[in-house]
Parts: structure tokens; sequence; C-alpha cells
């Protein structure tokens, strides 16, 4: 994801390893050590019948702006 988002801000988080997208929310940001950005977000783990909240840190890499929607899934996974 370009440039800093701001807390409260509507993403979709793209795993590497999961091929659907998750919608989520920053909470906060941080700049690690070697000049990389993490976003703390909350987003819903859809990945079996139980679904997850989880709340974490995560490479902005994984993180595409709410407009703009990834390919492939929906909105709600």
């Amino acid at each position: 994801m370009t440039g800093a988002a701001t807390g409260g801000a509507h993403v979709w988080v793209v795993k590497p390893t999961v091929p659907i997208p998750w919608p989520g929310l920053i909470l906060d940001r941080r700049r690690l050590p070697d000049g990389s950005w993490e976003a703390l977000v909350t987003y819903i783990e859809r990945m079996t019948i139980n679904q997850k909240v989880i709340t974490t840190w995560v490479p902005y890499d994984w993180l595409r702006k709410g407009a703009q929607r990834p390919a492939g899934g929906t909105a709600y996974g």
C-alpha cells in the first residue's frame, strides 16, 4: 500500500498464501528499523466455518486500499 494510512482506514488484507482478500481496518501503523512499514489491522479471517476476529501487525505489502478491491472472492471473503 503506498503512502501512509491513517487509523480507521478501510483496507483489504491480502495474505500471500490465501486467495481471498479480507476486509479490515487499520488501527495504527509503525516504521520498522529497516525503513519498511507495518499496520495494526483488525480483520475477520474467514477460512473455516468458525470465523475469527484477528488484530495483528501486518506488512504494508499485504494491504490494498479499500477503494481498490482486489480480484477474487467477495467483500465478505
